[in-house]
């Protein structure tokens, strides 16, 4: 569901701002960086018919600016070049390999080239060559928990405009709260990291209006939340909080006693909001209805998987699943309680889908040299906590869904990533 701008007004505006923006990007580029993290959800901003979105304009003009100014300095790129094998390691380069490789790959294969290219295009190259390119502009402690704010307000503003479609009763058919997205959990995926992330400002902020902004940011986030009935995103909150609950040691002093009544207190409010659904009819139903959203997806996994026993090496390419799902219909007897699907409801099948069997393991190889990097990391601090337990939430929610495959997901899972490996680097 894109909108589309037309209007020249408008568009004289967008471009005077890419202008702006551009300068920025020169004088600025951690700002600039920021701003785009806030822009995240302006992806679903199309100009004309043209095959990109508003948030990958601002993007473009990101990567030139940063381009320009490399190609300026003496031996910029081959700097750049060595800094970032020394911040990620030769592992996790070979994992972003294999995962651009693979995804390639199987989009060259499969049966529609152009909707591959387009979704390795803005889903895959370019949140992975921004992160690239925050590893190389973020200097400093500041700079880094600059992006980590701007992550989190984007949330907020997120939250914010959602409880207004909360208050006008425009919901889904059952209820839930969509904002403008396409579905309640597309809507969570996005809340859910920004919620955690928030608990570290929550509690390393030193002055009172600090304090109370980020309290009214960590109320829309859960207001939000709890309003879209995502069980996937509560449990998989539970989760993160129980590892940050584990990853607090006696070596984090500031905002240690804060950061865990903030884990036990999420835990407990959202385990309450769960215990007050048990004898709603949503509840019900995900147990015991025979068309419950737990046997639909146990329906796409189950043609996911026959999928696969004929695509196993390299997937179908990336934003085919619909066509191949509907398409295997004919090998169930019974009708699929779900039509439109376009992700199968995990995501590291959908990693195996995409990117075929290269995809998958290079982003196996992500996650092991991911939490390799958070384990060997000697003196951990609250940022880098939080930060992993937020990919921890990725992961734990990617077993019902998908939290990668859209470009605003996309980009601040990647974002997560890099930005965790920085914060491992400023505490060591």
């Amino acid at each position: 569901m894109f909108i589309t701008i037309e209007a020249s007004w408008i568009l004289f505006f967008i471009f005077s701002g890419l202008v702006i923006f551009g300068f920025y990007c020169w004088r600025r580029p951690v700002l600039a960086s920021a701003i785009i993290l806030l822009l995240a959800p302006s992806y679903l901003i199309k100009i004309y018919h043209w095959p990109i979105t508003l948030l990958e304009l601002f993007l473009l003009v990101f990567f030139v600016v940063w381009a320009i100014k490399k190609a300026k300095e003496t031996d910029g790129f081959g700097i750049f070049f060595r800094s970032v094998v020394d911040l990620f390691g030769t592992g996790f380069l070979v994992a972003v390999f294999l995962i651009i490789f693979g995804t390639l790959l199987s989009t060259f294969l499969s049966t529609d080239w152009r909707v591959g290219a387009g979704i390795l295009k803005a889903w895959i190259l370019e949140p992975i060559i921004f992160s690239l390119i925050l590893a190389d502009i973020i200097k400093s402690r500041w700079e880094l928990e600059w992006l980590v704010f701007a992550l989190c307000l984007s949330a907020t503003f997120v939250a914010a405009a959602s409880l207004v479609y909360r208050i006008n009763g425009w919901l889904t058919f059952d209820g839930r709260l969509a904002g403008w997205y396409l579905s309640p959990n597309h809507l969570a995926m996005f809340l859910a990291p920004g919620l955690i992330l928030a608990g570290w400002g929550l509690f390393v902020a030193e002055k009172k209006n600090q304090k109370i902004t980020w309290a009214i940011a960590v109320l829309f986030l859960i207001l939000a939340l709890s309003f879209t009935f995502s069980y996937g995103a509560w449990a998989a909150i539970l989760a993160a909080m129980a590892f940050v609950v584990l990853s607090v040691n006696k070596n984090i002093e500031r905002g240690k006693n804060g950061i865990l009544l903030f884990c036990l207190g999420l835990g407990v409010l959202f385990l309450a909001i769960g215990a007050w659904q048990v004898g709603d009819e949503k509840w019900v139903n995900l147990l015991a209805a025979d068309r419950s959203s737990w046997q639909s997806r146990l329906m796409i996994w189950q043609s996911t998987y026959k999928i696969l026993e004929s695509h196993w090496l390299f997937g179908i390419g990336p934003g085919l699943f619909q066509s191949y799902y509907l398409d295997y219909q004919k090998f169930f007897p019974i009708p699929y309680l779900e039509w439109a699907v376009p992700q199968p409801h995990n995501l590291f099948l959908a990693w195996w889908l995409a990117g075929g069997i290269l995809g998958l393991a290079g982003f196996l190889i992500l996650l092991v040299t991911y939490f390799k990097n958070f384990i060997l990391t000697k003196q951990k601090q609250l940022l880098q906590i939080l930060l992993a337990a937020a990919f921890v939430y990725l992961l734990v929610h990617g077993l019902v869904d998908t939290p990668y495959w859209k470009n605003d997901l996309a980009l601040v899972f990647w974002s997560i990533v890099f930005l965790s490996y920085k914060a491992a680097r400023r505490c060591d």
